[in-house]
């Protein structure tokens, strides 16, 4: 785990992000939209683990688009249930 990101998760208030080992990373990777036709691509999908549990990490990034508002922005005070789901 690179140490930027090491830092960022373990400035989380989860145990789980508290000691990260990543497993395997698989580079552009595909996953299947629900009810769309084409499939949302990740840079990189990393599978770890913590505690004795998997985790999933997908990281996105594009050359050309601005970081958007955080998470919590996002979801404002009363997300909808798309976004709980998200």
């Amino acid at each position: 785990m690179p140490a930027c990101v090491d830092r960022v998760l373990k400035q989380s208030e989860l145990p789980v992000f508290q000691n990260v080992e990543v497993l395997f990373g698989f580079p552009e990777y595909k996953e299947p939209l629900p009810g769309g036709s084409a499939s949302s691509q990740n840079v990189l999908y990393v599978l770890a683990k913590s505690n004795n549990e998997l985790i999933t990490i997908m990281v996105e990034g594009k050359v050309l688009v601005p970081f958007g508002e955080t998470v919590e922005a996002w979801l404002g005070n009363n997300p909808s249930e798309g976004k709980r789901k998200d």
